[in-house]
């Protein structure tokens, strides 16, 4: 390892106006999401009140998503109220974006700053780690209440429309670190599910998943300006630093 004062100079200004930038916008898109929420929550709220008659030979286990496109307005129910529903599946959609967007921009500071340290003698990783853990983003406990308020008026909403009793589907599944209902559910590639908070805080140390200790990933489909950075700063920077 070798150590260059300007370059860790640059790394770090750099790592931290990308993390304000993802803090910046995730505070925004939450402050959409609750917002948007208040709004949808009192006109979703009892279906069985507004749901005219419930969908024939609705698709065994389908989601609100899948059953939404399915309502004909005033015949299963108002038009405004298939609006408002849409609105909702939409919401949820964007929600699991941001949960994501979450997990993979702490996972991306943890493996770049752990990258950097085995190239440099300076350690940065507790020092960016901790700062990371001050940051909205990873602390708001906003989006999980929002998510569990979702949660509720998606499961009413899916037991009405589909003409199920409400609860059918509700086996609840345990988080096996904190063993305790999985809270904003975040699934690794290897198909295990974890509590947002729990993975995040298991993935500072290594990215073997918990429980059956493969080495993985969560699905990397969102564009992740961390790793954009992480990229073009150790192909060009650090080819310099070598040189």
């Amino acid at each position: 390892p070798v150590t260059n004062a300007r370059l860790e100079g640059e790394f770090l200004t750099k790592l931290l106006i990308q993390v304000h930038h993802v803090n910046d916008f995730y505070i925004k898109k939450e402050q959409d999401q609750m917002r948007l929420l208040e709004k949808l929550a009192p006109v979703l709220h009892k279906p069985e009140t507004w749901i005219i008659r419930p969908i024939e030979q609705a698709p065994p286990g389908a989601t609100l998503e899948a059953l939404v496109p399915l309502l004909v307005p005033n015949t299963h129910t108002t038009a405004d109220k298939v609006d408002a529903l849409h609105q909702f599946v939409g919401l949820c959609g964007e929600m699991d974006m941001l949960r994501k967007f979450s997990v993979l921009n702490y996972m991306a500071v943890t493996k770049i700053v752990k990258k950097h340290d085995h190239l440099s003698n300076v350690s940065l990783k507790d020092s960016v780690v901790t700062f990371v853990n001050s940051q909205q983003f990873y602390t708001s406990q906003l989006l999980g209440d929002i998510f569990t308020q979702a949660q509720s008026i998606a499961s009413e909403a899916m037991a009405v429309v589909s003409g199920e009793a409400a609860g059918s589907k509700a086996a609840q599944v345990q988080c096996c670190i904190c063993i305790e209902k999985l809270l904003m559910p975040v699934t690794l590639s290897c198909g295990h599910s974890f509590c947002y908070g729990c993975i995040a805080q298991s993935f500072c140390y290594d990215h073997n998943c918990p429980l059956c200790q493969r080495e993985t990933e969560l699905d990397l489909d969102l564009t992740n300006v961390l790793d954009d950075f992480a990229a073009t700063f150790y192909n060009e920077d650090l080819a310099i630093q070598h040189a």
